[in-house]
């Protein structure tokens, strides 16, 4: 199984200080080498992708990976579990406009379940596909659900409308993949627009969100014995979002297995439930 995990904030300068009240909480234990990495994250609105191959093993602290950037919204990845070093397109996240999304678990492992997620996509999606993973293709038939209720080149986008979307989209894949190959995939999604986070766990994955509402830095002390102050930013607000956080004394907020939660742009939590 892959890890990932989404992050919505209101001041893009604050997101590594952010980034520490996790902890460890984002790592986790690799037993089998994992084979790339992969952040998206905003600048000035746009939506940016860094990719990198990579054999890791032992510990893995996703946000040691992301700690050098600074964005008031990102998707962090490590795939884990393939063969061989994929190649860029097939890691993710992916990204469709100015939207980010990254999978963990799996969809279809033959080509008769890839070719019927591919006839699930209009043409202007199909388009889009870089890659040979069925992760993407199921990824991007969101989008084809969000296009019929909303406008999908928008940030903001309603709360029901990627309730409404998301389900559909899980509905279609699960029905359409046990039709073809009778297999059951494993749906744990998480889609960024740069204003908002959709997330879905369907599987035994633990799906979590840490709500952050102020912020403290202690400055560094100027000379022996100074007592430095305290910078405070009380009105700071932000979300993380993360399948599967490692025991910690972080207060995760967990939510319960075939689940959407939605991450709206006053950094809001609505949760529902889903049935599949």
């Amino acid at each position: 199984m892959s890890r990932q995990f989404g992050y919505l904030g209101s001041d893009f300068s604050l997101f590594d200080l952010a980034l520490k009240t996790c902890g460890d909480s984002l790592s986790f234990v690799a037993e089998t080498p994992c084979d790339g990495w992969g952040l998206g994250y905003y600048q000035d609105e746009r939506a940016l992708v860094r990719k990198q191959p990579a054999r890791l093993m032992g510990r893995v602290n996703l946000a040691t990976l992301a700690a050098d950037v600074l964005s008031h919204s990102m998707v962090a990845h490590v795939r884990h579990g393939s063969e061989g070093t994929p190649p860029p397109q097939d890691m993710q996240p992916y990204r469709f406009r100015n939207w980010l999304f990254t999978h963990d678990g799996h969809v279809t492992r033959t080509p008769e379940g890839r070719a019927a997620l591919l006839g699930l996509l209009p043409d202007f999606l199909q388009r889009n596909v870089r890659g040979q993973t069925d992760s993407e293709l199921a990824l991007h038939l969101f989008f084809e659900k969000l296009n019929k209720r909303t406008r999908i080149d928008r940030a903001i986008v309603p709360v029901p409308a990627l309730f409404e979307s998301m389900r559909e989209t899980l509905t279609d894949i699960r029905r359409t993949i046990m039709t073809a190959t009778e297999e059951n995939p494993v749906l744990n999604f998480m889609f960024v627009s740069g204003r908002c986070i959709a997330a879905t766990c369907t599987s035994d994955s633990t799906l979590a969100y840490l709500p952050i509402r102020g912020l403290e830095r202690q400055e560094k002390p100027l000379f022996a014995g100074h007592t430095p102050d305290t910078q405070q930013f009380p009105h700071f607000k932000a979300v993380f979002v993360t399948t599967d956080p490692a025991p910690s004394d972080v207060p995760w907020q967990v939510v319960p297995c075939n689940t959407i939660l939605v991450v709206d742009e006053k950094f809001e939590v609505h949760i529902q439930p889903i049935e599949l």
